[in-house]
């Protein structure tokens, strides 16, 4: 493990070496412009009417799952549901 340690500090001395001496490709290659990426029209989908969402359950040992706490972030006042409706 030790080894490994070594080799790799020693490539990364290397390297920095190599940037110190060679700035200027290092900064023409930094430097070059990076290609823009064109925007295509895309066809999104939107929400439907009938949506269905898979949403799991998940209880640990030492903290039980509370139905009621889901039911609030899912249905009512201030929930998922209401969020969902709002957005579309």
């Amino acid at each position: 493990m030790r080894g490994g340690r070594v080799v790799l500090s020693i490539a990364l001395l290397i390297a920095a070496l190599f940037v110190n001496m060679n700035a200027e490709l290092v900064d023409s290659w930094a430097d070059r412009p990076v290609a823009v990426q064109q925007d295509q029209d895309y066809e999104l989908m939107t929400i439907q009417s009938t949506e269905e969402w898979l949403v799991l359950q998940v209880e640990f040992p030492d903290n039980p799952y509370s139905t009621s706490k889901a039911t609030g972030l899912l249905e009512g006042d201030g929930s998922a549901e209401q969020y969902i409706e709002q957005m579309t």
